[in-house]
């Protein structure tokens, strides 16, 4: 009777384990679909927010002319007051010939055409200038109705990311002893590529899964999504100072507490902080390739889970601007990730 009553429990548990992963699988489909609309009307928002800049930029530079034409109309008029005053005078009084006078005449008479001439242009300027300061008003009540569109979208997903993190309680209680594994790893190794070395060779840590090699790397880009929206301020070979790398990844640049997304389908088989890199996310994917993206604040996955293309795996830092930097290893080595992303790292 004891066995029955067992052998029910351990039914009844692979039950709900089961519907728990069917539940994830469908929050995360859900998730990584609510992330690409929210990414979408965050470059929207980036895009009006880029336009506005340029619209400021523009009203400044103009604002500048038309204040430097002014000074020049104001020496024209005052040089025009001086003639007015003295011209009559000087007319009764000067011993200049009749050729003489008609030649001032005729320089007056330019000067003059020069006044209406630069009066008319700045006429124009100024109401190309109302023109502007409208554009960037009414760009200012567009951007306004696109942050609230992008708030309610950022609410969807920390909805579902809210979801997920309760799902996923179980499952991190049941990876303890990987977790101490991993963590046990992650102490011993002297740096990234050793840690990457330990991971790849541990038979307890999580196993590689992932899309099939297709085609070689340097002839299809494979990355299905941006890691954050931002634009790509280093590439692989160039060494900066921003995340202590040795310039052997990419690094993004993007505003503070940014969602960051994983780039492709893959496995997480590390995910929080490591040395002085804070918290940092390592993706199993392709056999023998593995996905490295540091400079997170907060982690929202857990080791061991498979993450979707396109799904939210954590937030960059607080600081403004904010930097994220990822690395694509081939068997260990460090290679361009650029081929990966191609059309992906232009905005």
């Amino acid at each position: 009777m004891f066995t029955y009553y067992l052998s029910m429990v351990f039914i009844m548990t692979a039950f709900i384990a089961k519907g728990e992963d069917v539940r994830l699988q469908n929050l995360n489909q859900q998730l990584t679909k609510a992330a690409a609309d929210y990414r979408l009307q965050q470059e929207i928002c980036l895009t009006s927010e880029e336009k506005l800049k340029s619209l400021e930029w523009e009203k400044t530079q103009k604002t500048f002319e038309l204040e430097k034409q002014l000074g020049q109309m104001n020496g024209y008029l005052s040089a025009l007051r001086k003639i007015h005053l003295i011209a009559p005078a000087a007319i009764l009084n000067s011993s200049m010939t009749p050729q003489r006078l008609v030649q001032s005449a005729i320089v007056l008479n330019a000067f003059i055409r020069n006044i209406l001439q630069s009066t008319q242009h700045m006429r124009v300027e100024l109401q190309a200038l109302n023109t502007l300061k409208e554009s960037i008003e009414e760009g200012k009540v567009s951007a306004q109705k696109l942050a609230e569109e992008y708030n309610e979208k950022l609410k969807e997903v920390e909805g579902l990311l809210s979801k997920k993190r309760l799902i996923l309680q179980c499952e991190i209680q049941g990876r303890k002893a990987l977790e101490k594994r991993v963590g046990r790893l992650a102490h011993q190794s002297r740096n990234l590529h050793d840690l990457v070395q330990k991971l790849d060779s541990d038979e307890g840590a999580p196993k590689k899964r992932g899309i099939p090699v297709e085609a070689p790397i340097y002839t299809k880009g494979r990355y299905k999504v941006k890691p954050v929206v931002g634009s790509l301020i280093s590439t692989f070979g160039q060494k900066h100072a921003t995340l202590d790398t040795d310039g052997t990844g990419l690094i993004f640049q993007a505003k503070p507490n940014a969602l960051v997304y994983a780039p492709l389908k893959a496995e997480v088989v590390y995910a929080g902080p490591f040395r002085n890199y804070k918290h940092i996310v390592i993706l199993a994917h392709h056999d023998h390739y593995h996905t490295l993206i540091i400079g997170l604040s907060k982690i929202e996955v857990s080791l061991g889970q498979t993450v979707l293309a396109g799904e939210p795996i954590g937030y960059t830092s607080t600081e403004n601007p904010s930097h994220l930097y990822v690395e694509l290893r081939d068997q260990q080595k460090p290679i361009d990730p650029l081929p990966w992303f191609k059309a992906y790292t232009k905005s």
